[in-house]
């Protein structure tokens, strides 16, 4: 059983993964369980896109809304939908909210960028990955052209 992201008592966004231990006749003797920090956990199995990739990050996102793994710390444990900084982005709050509804997809958001005022598009394509019934949203982040680039409508 993998269960669903809660915040652990240590006070990071944790899972539990518990496997039953069955005797010889088959009957549960007992289990063992063990708490997962999400960000470790997917940190370590997630690798940073090279610098020439088209890939701008991967990012995973509960069926709430929040935020589990990010290579940005500072978004990880945020809820999408609730965070104040993300209200002035609705394609953004849009795309969340499908990927939370639907196993795989596609779409699109905009986001300023960070050293100036410009826009940033990014392209996003996700799907489910999961454990023993469990699923996961990965995101996965493509850098599209600043709103100043691109050939006019």
């Amino acid at each position: 059983m993998l269960s669903r992201t809660f915040t652990a008592v240590e006070g990071f966004p944790g899972v539990d993964l518990a496997y039953p231990v069955l005797r010889p006749d088959e009957t549960l003797a007992d289990s063992v369980s063990a708490l997962l920090e999400v960000e470790v956990f997917l940190g370590g199995l997630i690798e940073p896109p090279a610098a020439d990739a088209p890939l701008d990050k991967v990012w995973r996102l509960d069926a709430d809304g929040v935020i589990l793994y990010d290579p940005d710390a500072a978004q990880v444990g945020t809820t999408l939908f609730l965070d104040p900084l993300c209200r002035p982005y609705p394609d953004l709050l849009t795309l969340g909210r499908r990927i939370a509804r639907r196993p795989s997809g596609s779409g699109g958001y905009e986001l300023p960028a960070k050293s100036s005022a410009e826009v940033i598009v990014k392209d996003a394509t996700w799907m489910s990955a999961g454990l023993h019934g469990t699923p996961w949203r990965l995101v996965a982040a493509f850098a599209g052209q600043d709103q100043s680039e691109q050939a006019p409508a």
